[in-house]
This record gives C-alpha cells, sequence and structure tokens, in this order.
C-alpha cells in the first residue's frame, strides 16, 4: 500500500520549474529515510501545480520524523517558488476543458451560485492519504462530493 501526500500550488508551475522541482524532490526521496531504513518512494507532479509525493509502505513505513523531514523540504520548495503548497483553505475544480480554477473555501457558495455549472465539474479532494483513496475519491463532481454538503 502506498501512503500519498498531495500539496496544491497556488499557480501553475513553468515548465523549468517542474523539471527542478521534480529532480530535487527525487534527490531528496532517494535518500529519504525511516529510523534508518531507506524508503521506497516518488514524486509525480500533477497538472502541473499538484506535487504528489508516494511512498510504497509494504516493506518501511514512513514514521512521524522522517515524514517532518519531506514536509519541511517541500516548505522550503513552498517557499523558493511562492507555491503556498500547505494552504488547506483552497479548493481546486476541473472543468470540462481540463484546466483547474481554485479560490477559497470560504468562498464556495457564492462560486456556486454564480455559476452554476460548476456543480457539474469535479472538484480535487487532495487530504486524500493512499493510492487507492486517490485513485477512487481524489477527482469527483462536485455535488457528490463532501464539499456539497457545505452548499446552502
Amino acid at each position: 500500500m502506498n501512503k500519498i501526500w498531495l500539496f496544491p500550488s497556488v499557480r501553475k508551475l513553468t515548465g523549468t520549474e517542474e523539471i527542478i522541482i521534480k529532480r530535487d524532490i527525487t534527490q531528496f526521496l532517494d535518500s529519504w529515510a525511516a529510523h534508518g531504513a531507506q524508503l521506497t518512494a516518488k514524486v509525480d507532479i500533477l497538472h502541473n501545480m499538484i506535487i504528489k509525493v508516494s511512498a510504497n509502505e509494504e516493506m518501511v513505513i514512513a514514521s512521524g520524523c522522517s515524514i517532518d523531514k519531506m514536509t519541511k523540504f517541500i516548505s522550503a520548495i513552498s517557499d523558493n517558488y511562492h507555491l503556498d503548497l500547505f494552504n488547506r483553505e483552497r479548493i481546486y475544480i476541473i472543468d470540462n476543458q481540463d484546466k483547474i480554477q481554485f479560490f477559497k473555501l470560504s468562498e464556495l457558495n457564492k462560486k456556486v451560485k454564480a455559476d452554476n455549472a460548476l456543480l457539474q465539474y469535479n472538484v480535487l479532494n487532495n487530504s486524500v492519504v493512499s493510492d487507492l483513496e486517490f485513485e477512487q475519491n481524489w477527482s469527483l463532481p462536485l455535488k457528490e462530493s463532501a464539499y456539497s454538503r457545505m452548499l446552502t
């Protein structure tokens, strides 16, 4: 089973940024360990703006200290590139052209009232924590997601 962490950005990465960030995170993951045991992990960048770190926990489980080291490393990237990767107060929606819109979660009702078509679009659940959960629940129609309970 793979454990995953998703870090959504406040903007799309440039092609050069994506290459450099993926290279740097891959180098970090190549030496990432939990209590001295090497973790098997990889990084993907989704939609040019969401960093996905995936760790295979079948042999070695990521510990609190190792997760802290990884999030500190990602935080430095976030600061260096001004990506605001740890802001969980945004909602990400994919429209029919596969373009991502994002806005503050507190603005969801206002946005849906202004554009009812948003209900037909998929919302990204960036709080999923496993590959299985990612495959089944990462991208769901807004009207079928947990966010729909916030609509009035």
